[in-house]
């Protein structure tokens, strides 16, 4: 018997709109359709090492950070803004606030104590279009949660990771599982390369595991680790990052 369609890879952000991952997520319940969305870092090898090494530290102040960055060049930031609208938190940010949703309870109507830091946040006008250059800022994620800072720039290179009480795990940082075969792949993307096969190969995994249940019991569903991207998931970094984006403008703008 020809299993139907039981799981779904769906390139992030999964949807323009909350409203569109609703419909998706109701749409994949009735079938019994896992959906793993795209933000690929939640399993990357440098959040499995931060957080093994938080939780061998339980009596430290576990002080989170998740930083990012990207190589673009002053001459290229007008591009950039024109590609990557509605902005950074949308763009880059999502993807560290999509470990923050599944790691440290943070969402967008239970976040507090919000705080910019001045100094690293540059929000810029070109050619019409209103975006952070940079931008770094912190929040409790969750009531009697520590506070998390994210520190994402477009201009310092082509890195991302975490840090823990100022132990840095950074990505491409070895052991590598999966080498970057493609020479010509952009800077931002290489240094990805390797969760972005580990996303994948887990649902594959899920799928191969679930197939004989799903023959047996056709209500079975795939199921994927803990931290994994979901469609739920991708709706809260919508919400936050809208959410984010609104506030954290207004504060730089009477800031400055």
């Amino acid at each position: 018997r020809v299993l139907e369609c039981r799981a779904v890879y769906l390139e992030k952000p999964g949807a323009s709109s909350v409203a569109e991952l609703d419909s998706m997520t109701q749409l994949a319940r009735r079938h019994g359709v896992t959906v793993q969305v795209g933000y690929s870092r939640n399993v990357g090898t440098y959040v499995r090492r931060a957080r093994a090494f938080a939780a061998a530290h339980p009596d430290a102040p576990n002080q989170i950070t998740l930083f990012h960055s990207n190589p673009w060049k002053d001459e290229e930031l007008a591009e950039c803004f024109r590609r990557c609208r509605p902005g950074i938190l949308f763009d880059m940010g999502c993807h560290d606030l999509a470990v923050a949703v599944a790691y440290y309870g943070l969402t967008a109507a239970g976040y507090s104590e919000l705080r910019v830091d001045a100094a690293g946040t540059v929000l810029r006008e070109i050619d019409g279009i209103t975006d952070f250059v940079r931008v770094k800022f912190a929040l409790v994620p969750r009531p009697g949660a520590p506070s998390i800072e994210f520190v994402i720039d477009r201009q310092t290179g082509a890195f991302n990771g975490m840090s823990v009480d100022g132990h840095r795990f950074l990505c491409g940082e070895p052991p590598v599982l999966y080498e970057n075969p493609l020479p010509d792949l952009s800077p931002h993307l290489a240094v990805q390369y390797d969760y972005y096969v580990e996303a994948k190969l887990i649902l594959l995994d899920g799928i191969t595991a679930a197939a004989a249940a799903i023959r047996a019991d056709p209500t079975a569903v795939v199921t994927l680790p803990p931290g994994s991207p979901t469609l739920e998931l991708a709706r809260e970094v919508l919400l936050l990052a809208a959410k984010l984006t609104s506030e954290l403008s207004s504060m730089v703008a009477k800031s400055g």
